[in-house]
This record gives C-alpha cells, structure tokens and sequence, in this order.
C-alpha cells in the first residue's frame, strides 16, 4: 500500500511537467567519415534522434575533423515560430518562420547542413513556440557510440592513399625502377588552420609533438599545431627540402570529406589523380636521397627572367613536342626516323647564341627530373589498375574511386610544350627501342642529358636508320631553328598587338579618357650598392598578366599593364595600370605596409606611401630585404593587427592631397564588421548558419561561401579607438540604399551599428569597408555590402620618445681588420643595415623611458653566398645609454681530403664521398686530380662529430673505408651558426681495384 501510494505521488508531481512540456521530435542522418577503435577509416550513415534511445550501441566511432552531412525533419503537436540547432553553443543552422509550423526539413533548402566539428559534438536542437515557450532536444546517434574528436586536422583520405602506395611500392616498385621504394620516405601533410602532420620523417621541425592517437597508417606521426616556416602551393603536391630531408608535400584540400551525393569539387578523375601524384612525388622525394651523380648545368638567372626568354622557350618545347609527338605516334617508319633526326639535329646543333642554348639547357635540366618522374608515374599507375583487385578494398572508402580499373591515359601527355612531355617522350621512345634507360641511369647517375642518350642507341636500334653527316644534321638544324624562330617572331607580333592595346591605352590617358596608377618598390640603398643591378634601359612592354614576389612585396596583376625592363632584369619594381576614371581601388594599412586590390590586381607594398600627379596616383614603396623578419603579408595569419579596408575611385584619391588619402586610416582605430546568415559551401554542396569575418577572409572557417537567394543577412560594426573622438558609421545595402547609421558628434572610444539586407543572387560574398556613399557596380556575381566609415582626428598630448644608442664594431677574423658592409640587422626596431668603410655601424633606437627596451642584435658577414660565423646579441637599451660591443667574423671551412689508387688506377670522380652525422648526410664532390671537398655545392658541416666515408663502384678495398673527423666550433660566443674557421683534412684514402681479366691481371 505504501508504495502505492509513493507511486501515485510520482505521477501526480510530474503530470504538470509532462502537461508544459511540448510534443516534438527531431530525427535525421549524419553522414561522413569516421575512425573505428582499431584505427580503420570508414563512411557511415547514421541516424540521429532526439527521442530516448534504449537500445544499447552496437560499434563505436571517432569523430574526424570534418563536415558531416546532415538532414532532419521535426514534428510537433504545438506551432513552432523558430528553430536552431546547436554544436555545443555555436548555433550552426537557423531559422525564423515567418508564420508558424507544425513540421519540417532540416534544413528547408534541398541541400544538406554541414555539421563540423570544429565547433563541437554534442549537438541539439532548440525550438521556440508561438506561445513563448521553449524545448531543447539532444540529437543522440541510435546504434552507435561516438568517441572523442582526434586531433589531426587533416584530409584523413590521405593516410590511406599513402598507406596503400607505401604497400605498392614496397611490392612493386623495384620492378618500375631498380630500388625504388617508399620505405624511407617522409611526408607533410598540411591541415587545418596552419597544422602540418610530419610521417616518419626522421628531423619533424622544431615545435613537432608525438601523435600518439588512432591512424589508419601505421607510423612514426608527428604534428604542429601552427607551424609557418613552410608555404606550400595551395593546389600541388611537391617534394621540397624539410630540415635537411627531401620530403612529400601535400597540401590541404578543405572539402576532402565531400560525399558524391552532393555538387562537390571532388570526382573521379580528381580521386585518380591524387594516387597518381603521390606516386610522382614518392619518385623525387626517393631519386633526391640516392648518391646519383646529377646534371650540372649552370643558368644565369638575369636571362631565365627576361620576357624574351620566356617566349624563346616556350616556342622551342612547342617545336620539339610535335616532333617527338610525330615520333611516338606514326606507324611510317622513315617519317619517324625523319622526326627523330630532326630533333636530335635541333638539340646538338643550337645557334651560336647566349639565350638559345641558355634555353636549351634549361630543358635539357627540367626535363631529365620530371620527364623521369612523369613517365614512370605514367608506369606505376598503369601497374596499380593492372592489380586494382588487391588495393581497391583497402581504397574503396572514398566512394568516388571506381570499383573497376580504368584507363586512362598518361598525364604527361596533356603537359604539352612542356618538359614533363618532352622528357617522357624520350623515355617512351628508348623504352620502345628495348633500351634498359633505368638500369642506365641507375648505375651511371643523371649525368647524360636524355637526348644524348637517345643519340647513342638509335643508330643500333632503329629500324632502317641512316646516320648522317656532320653536314646534313647541321642544315636540318638549321631548318628546325628557323622554325623556332618564325614561330617566336608570330608570337612576338601577338605581344605587339598588346602592345597596341596598351598605346590605344596610353592615348585615351592623354585624351583625358582615363587616368593611371603607377606602382613601384625600391630596394635599400646599401643593398643596390652590394649588388647592384645591371643598367637597363627604361623602357618595357605591355603585357597581360604579371605575377611578382620579392620578400616582402607582392604584385600580383591579371588585365593590361606596362611592366618596365627595370623589373625583370634589376632590383625594382615598376608596373603601370591604366584604369577608368570611377574604377574603385580598396586599401588598407598595416603599420607602414599597404594593401591594395582592385579589378584584376592585389599589391602588397612595403614601407609604402603615396606621391600624387595631375593624372597619375603612384604608389610607391621600399623592401625590407635584409631585415631578416618575416614580411607581414607572410605574418598576418597568426599576429597582423586586423586592419580596415577602405574604397575610394582613383579620381577621388587624384584630387585629395598625399596626405588626406594617408589620414583617411587614422591611427589607433580599429573596425570589425561580420555578416550572419545561412551560406552555402560549393566545395563541398553544404549548407551552415556561419558568422563571416566581413574585412579578413583569413578569419573565416575554410571554404567557398555563397550568399542564398532571398536569405536575410545581418551586417555588424564596430569601429573603436585607442583615444576619445568623433565618429559616424553608415552601412550600405546591396542595390546602394542605407540600411543603418550611427554618429557620435561628441568624442567617444566605441560606436557600433547594425542592418540586415537580402541578398538577391546566389553568388560568392565578398564585404569591403567603403570611403564613399552610393552603389558601385561590379561586372561579375558578388553580393556588395558597402561600410561608410568617418573619423575625425582627435589629438592628445604624447611625450616625446626617449632614445638609446647601440654602437657595433665589426672585424674580419682572418685579417683583425674592419669588415665593412657587414650585415647589422634589429628585427624589433625593423632595422636592417650595414658597417661603414670603418666596420662601425651606429643607431638610436626607441626606449621605454621607465623599463629600458629589450632588442636582438644580428651580425652577419657581408657575403651572402659564404657561409661565415653569424654572432648575436641580446641587450637591454635604456633611455640616453649607449650599448657598444665588438664582434669577429670568421668564414666558415668544409671537410676535405683526397683520394689515391693503389695498383691500377682509376677515374677519382667515379668515387663518392659522403660526410654523416646522425641523420644528417652531406655529398662532396671529386676533383680530377683526387681531392674532394663536402659538401660539393655550397655550404659547409656545422660543428660536431661527423664520419667521412668512400665508396667506389668494383673497388677490391678502400683503406680505410671511414673516418671519424671533428669539425670544430671556432665561433666566438654568441654564434648561431657554429662551424670551423679552417678546412677539417679527412686525411687520404686509398682504392684498390681489380685488374683487367681478374685480381692476378690473367
């Protein structure tokens, strides 16, 4: 009885919670990838509810950082007047009903809601009632367990595919050439965010922690959660030098966990060719770590950047691509005969000028690595469809790779004009005359050129050859040139069609038609007075693209400009745009840096400033180059100080003074301006309620996102500054109306201001802050929401600035004299300098009048292509002191020795001669006459203990094969560079070899 009674009691407590709370559920799917407890990477689909669920889970999953797909539908028994749904507290999808509703999808758009874990998961739906009341739902998974997010932030597809190739190559790949395997190969897989995700590579950088968590790839796995040293390519994979290691680099591709069910980036073709690429960098990042003998070829950097050379180039890899493509694919015997000896006459008989056989080596070069990689990248794919039966299970969780093989064709052979094909298609062709080019280039190292190599096996292995005569081969060449050099002067009288273009340009200007901008960067003085740039003429050429990257300045142009002869051939930049007279640029300081874009250009210009004429606005700026800092541009990811765009057409800014335009960013303000709403991802056919950063897109979760039609979009400002003054703030809507306007007449340090609009296309957003009221038009599909900023300046009192001086003598070790133009560079000050005639440099440096001011002296040597000591300082500067020191530079010695045969004598520089230590190894190079010097190409052993050791093909014996060496540090302290100050003799080694017929000579 009594409990029954207690019973009774229960139910009559929470009958009324039961009565108050609404009647509503919430089911869906969540789809993607995830990770099972043994460490396999699957795609699942799995349901998700907000109803009790009683059944126990059946498996359980690690969450990925990834976008999962999601779709719902809610019922309810009251009307529901609005609906969000929540990752942790970061509400990702949302929705205001303009009249109430019973039921629907979530989300009500036909697409799927990205559901991303960078925001969290646990996620939940809370609803609103039209009576005022609210619910809110857990979603739970039914028949799973969700384990913790893993921490790598990567494309989680790519441990698989390295995975399978490591496997691939390790069964397969010594039959695609002799050794070649993957065991020992490194890679960097770039990730979210700046991540980067280091795999057996034996030196991970300087920062690296141990990944210990689940992984599909059974490996040594390391990770940086912010690591900026290296910036890869943002769409190809390469294999560059990481510490000292060759190492395969993939970038990051943020939509990788794309579904096929949806409009993605991701296909098919694009599934293939990531194996295919992986397996082309797994070739150079392995050929990079064998002691191959190379090609030397020296190219002279002043011609390798002139617009005359680029052209010449082109033209001859477009000649030689059909003689070659005529090679492979004519079933006639002699027409191929008669295209091969075309192109063999074209490469040994080049005219007796600089930049064609400048051009012709450049080929010769590019060609002999990428030509190799291409062609058995080419192989080895053709190989794994051959066993696709054996790795598509392994693959078979990215559901865009086909079940079946396929063909396709090889991909050097879309590169044309290119040295990938040029290199391939001799490859191809050695391959089908039955030569052994692997083994070959295995045993005798990349010393000959392919086309040399060609030359020696065709007349012994072509059908119906017939050598020619010095005479003949020079007339074919001959007649190939030429048409090298018709083609060039076709392709030069296209460019004069620019040309024309931009004179028509030119005379509209003086018409007064249109006005111009003018952009230049200068280099420091004292650096054009240690490397001074050739003269060249001040003339140029009309051109329709340029892309230039000098440290800390970037050019970047994509319509008409006049780009002077100065910037290829010297240390300055020089650029002129001709622009209409309402065309609009947008701009922004940071610190002394500015930002420009504009239709069909981005500039970066360091130390920058404006200097106005009637017609023509220049800007004007001057590298950094030996401040040894990074640029900002390369900074502003992780430390720029958000800085505020601003718009004004280039006549506005013709008719303001110099400093009127530099005013209109004040000092000490910054702005914030986000836009709300419901966008679409077209990488990945997502849809997420998100909060853009509307002035730095780096600020923004990665993807490509687009305003929805008739989606309302709420646009936020905030402008505040480090001291009191007037301020006024109107946003602009998308057709140029005013949305909202807040003004302050009285000083104030914040204001803020808020307005919605509708978007009315679908388009990619893009939120600019404005100087100017009204519309502005843009010829392409973007959704323009416009900020009209005003401030007055408002000007406080300052102390004046307490200085310091630092005094720094600099001396040559070797001499005791003073060494001027030694390198004095301050990265807090920005200084970056050099010694006097006397070796003496002298600075005044801003101090905290109170604390002192803590500064980093560097002291380099003045010669840049030698390695010498690099000393540095760290001192603490106070106001009216003086800081003075004294620093010796020594240039620093490699290892070396010399190498002697015993009995039958040998051609040294067959000999290899290697220096390790730990995992460090540094090739030498041989001299003729024995002796050797490591490393062969510049540089030099930093100090420690490092073993030397020769090896010769055939030797009987090498006395002794190793020897132990100490390469001293003789740097003073302070060094950051330690190394020798004298050459570190290796001593003598001796070889034995056989002689001919056996040991006895017989």
């Amino acid at each position: 009885m009594r409990r029954w009674l207690l019973m009774v009691g229960i139910v009559s407590l929470l009958t009324p919670w039961a009565k108050a709370q609404p009647s509503v559920t919430v089911h869906g799917t969540l789809k993607g990838y995830f990770l099972t407890p043994q460490g396999e990477l699957v795609r699942r689909k799995i349901p998700l509810t907000s109803s009790p669920v009683s059944e126990p889970p059946k498996e359980q999953l690690h969450l990925l950082w990834a976008g999962y797909y999601f779709e719902g539908w809610f019922k309810s028994a009251q009307p529901i007047k609005s609906l969000t749904v929540f990752a942790d507290s970061q509400p990702i999808w949302k929705r205001e009903f303009p009249k109430s509703v019973l039921q629907g999808a979530v989300p009500d758009l036909k697409l799927p809601l990205q559901i991303h874990t960078r925001y969290g998961d646990l996620w939940k739906v809370r609803m609103v009632f039209e009576d005022g009341a609210t619910a809110e739902l857990p979603l739970r998974p039914v028949g799973v367990q969700f384990k913790p997010v893993l921490t790598l932030k990567i494309d989680w597809l790519d441990l698989v595919r390295i995975k399978a190739v490591k496997n691939f190559l390790t069964r397969y790949g010594d039959r695609l050439f002799p050794g070649w395997n993957a065991a020992r190969i490194p890679f960097a897989l770039q990730g979210e965010g700046g991540q980067w995700v280091f795999i057996n590579h034996p030196k991970p950088p300087k920062g690296a922690r141990r990944y210990r968590g689940l992984s599909p790839l059974k490996a040594d796995i390391w990770v940086i959660d912010r690591w900026l040293a290296f910036s890869p390519h943002p769409e190809a994979a390469e294999a560059p030098e990481i510490e000292r290691v060759s190492t395969v680099v993939l970038p990051f591709r943020p939509y990788w966990f794309a579904l096929p069910d949806y409009d993605s980036q991701r296909n098919a073709q694009e599934a293939l060719m990531r194996l295919a690429t992986i397996l082309h960098e797994c070739f150079h990042a392995w050929y990079a770590q064998q002691p191959f003998q190379r090609l030397a070829v020296s190219l002279p950097h002043s011609e390798l950047a002139t617009n005359e050379f680029t052209r010449l180039f082109s033209v001859l890899k477009s000649v030689e691509t059909e003689l070659l493509n005529q090679a492979l694919t004519t079933q006639d015997i002699d027409r191929r005969n008669e295209a091969l000896q075309r192109f063999l006459a074209l490469r040994r008989f080049p005219p007796d000028k600089p930049e064609y056989q400048t051009a012709l080596k450049a080929g010769q070069t590019f060609e002999l690595a990428e030509g190799v990689a291409s062609f058995l990248e080419d192989q080895a794919f053709k190989l794994l469809m051959e066993r696709w039966h054996e790795y598509y299970p392994l693959l078979s969780v990215d559901p865009f790779l086909p079940k079946q093989k396929v063909h396709l064709s090889a991909r050097w052979r879309s590169y044309l004009n290119s040295h990938y094909f040029t290199g391939a298609a001799q490859l191809t062709l050695l391959e089908q005359f039955g030569v052994d080019w692997k083994q070959h280039l295995r045993t005798a190292g990349f010393r000959l050129t392919l086309d040399e190599l060609l030359s020696k096996v065709i007349p012994s292995k072509a059908v119906a050859w017939r050598p020619l005569s010095p005479d003949e081969e020079s007339k074919i060449a001959q007649n190939a040139w030429k048409q090298v050099e018709e083609r060039s002067a076709v392709l030069k009288q296209a460019e004069e069609e620019v040309q024309g273009r931009g004179f028509e340009e030119f005379l509209k200007r003086s018409r007064g038609e249109k006005v111009g901008l003018w952009v230049k960067v200068e280099f420091p003085k004292d650096f054009l007075t240690r490397f001074p740039p050739p003269k060249v003429p001040l003339d140029g050429w009309w051109q329709e693209n340029l892309d230039v990257s000098v440290w800390d300045c970037q050019v970047k142009v994509r319509r008409l400009c006049w780009v002077s002869q100065e910037t290829m051939q010297s240390l300055v930049v020089r650029v002129y745009l001709p622009m209409e007279k309402d065309e609009v640029l947008w701009f922004r300081w940071h610190e002394h840096d500015l930002e420009v874009k504009g239709e069909g250009f981005e500039l970066y210009l360091p130390q920058a400033h404006f200097v106005k004429t009637k017609e023509c606005l220049w800007l004007v700026g001057q590298s950094r180059s030996l401040s040894g800092e990074n640029p900002l541009w390369a900074r502003r990811v992780t430390n720029m100080k958000r800085a505020v765009w601003l718009a004004a057409s280039l006549t506005l800014l013709l008719a303001m003074s110099s400093n009127e335009v530099r005013a209109q960013v004040p000092e000490g303000v910054t702005v914030t301006a986000t836009i709300t709403g419901n966008f679409r991802d077209a990488d990945t056919g997502q849809i997420a309620y998100l909060t853009l950063d509307a002035l730095d897109e780096t600020n923004n979760p990665p993807g490509n996102w687009h305003t929805i039609v008739d989606e309302q979009y709420t646009l936020s400002v905030t402008m505040e500054s480090t001291e009191p003054q007037p301020m006024s703030i109107t946003l602009l809507g998308f057709g140029g109306q005013e949305l909202a306007r807040a003004e302050s007449t009285q000083p104030t340090q914040r204001l803020s201001v808020q307005g919605q609009d509708t978007s009315p296309y679908g388009c990619q957003t893009k939120h600019r802050v404005r100087l100017e009221a009204g519309p502005r038009h843009f010829p392409t599909c973007q959704t323009i929401w416009g900020i009209w900023l005003a401030v007055e300046p408002y000007h406080v009192p300052v102390p004046p600035p307490q200085f310091g001086t630092v005094v720094v003598h600099v001396f040559d070790g070797a001499t005791g004299q003073p060494l001027r133009g030694a390198g004095i560079s301050i990265p807090e000050a920005g200084i970056s300098d050099v010694t006097n005639e006397q070796g003496i440099w002298t600075g005044k440096l801003q101090v905290d009048p109170k604390k002192g001011t803590n500064y980093t002296i560097n002291i380099s040597s003045p010669y840049q292509s030698i390695a010498w000591c690099v000393i540095q300082r760290k001192i603490k500067l106070y106001a009216q002191g003086t800081y003075e020191t004294r620093a010796w530079l020594w240039e620093h010695r490699p290892i070396v020795g010399r190498i002697q045969f015993e009995g039958r004598p040998g051609d040294p520089q067959q000999a290899t001669v290697k220096a390790t230590k730990g995992d460090q190894t540094l090739t030498g190079v041989v001299n003729s006459d024995g002796s050797f010097v490591i490393p062969g190409y510049g540089g030099t052993p930093e100090a420690g203990e490092w073993i030397v050791t020769v090896t010769y093909p055939g030797a009987l014996s090498v006395d002794p094969p190793s020897r132990k060496v100490v390469v001293p540090n003789n740097c003073q302290v302070g060094a950051i560079r330690p190394g020798s100050h004298s050459p570190v003799d290796a001593g003598v080694f001796t070889i034995k070899l056989p002689f001919p017929g056996g040991p006895g000579g017989g």
